[in-house]
């Protein structure tokens, strides 16, 4: 498929940039059920943080983000309650 056919085509569209582990990525097609291109998806299980990108009307994209390293913390606080 073609860049312009790709980019006109409703299903799909294009990460403009994108980085992993230091490596940038450029111009990545992808189908818009998908969220994370699979050049960028981690073997492990990550979360992932995701912003639109706007103003007012006018929609841009999104971005999206992980960390290397799990930035959550669980702390079970059942002990305190009583």
């Amino acid at each position: 498929m073609e860049d312009d056919d790709l980019i006109n085509h409703t299903d799909a569209m294009m990460m403009q940039s994108g980085f992993k582990n230091s490596n940038s990525y450029k111009k990545i097609k992808l189908l818009n059920k998908e969220l994370i291109p699979s050049e960028l998806v981690e073997d492990k299980a990550m979360t992932y943080y995701f912003a639109l990108l706007h103003h007012q009307e006018h929609y841009f994209g999104y971005i999206g983000f992980s960390f290397k390293k799990d930035q959550t913390k669980y702390v079970d606080l059942t002990g305190m309650v009583k």
